[in-house]
């Protein structure tokens, strides 16, 4: 798994299950802005590899919803 932080080209959309679509990131038709700052998912599988997008909105979101799941405190339980 590889990630990183970019400039958006425009071109991709934001693929958070609950993206607000928020207009100061999210274009009329539904993609990242360009210019705006995206955060990039790259993972490896069978057919190569697969990356996606998420806006500067839903950044915050993303990381919340990891810091939750990787607590190691809770690894204990499973």
């Amino acid at each position: 798994m590889k990630l990183g932080l970019e400039k958006a080209s425009g071109r991709a959309k934001c693929r958070y299950h609950a993206c607000s679509n928020n207009p100061d990131f999210i274009s009329d038709k539904g993609r990242i802005k360009k210019g705006t700052v995206c955060a990039w998912i790259s993972t490896d599988g069978p057919g190569g590899y697969h990356t996606s997008y998420y806006c500067k909105d839903c950044i915050e979101k993303i990381y919340l919803d990891m810091k939750k799941i990787l607590d190691p405190r809770l690894w204990a339980f499973h």
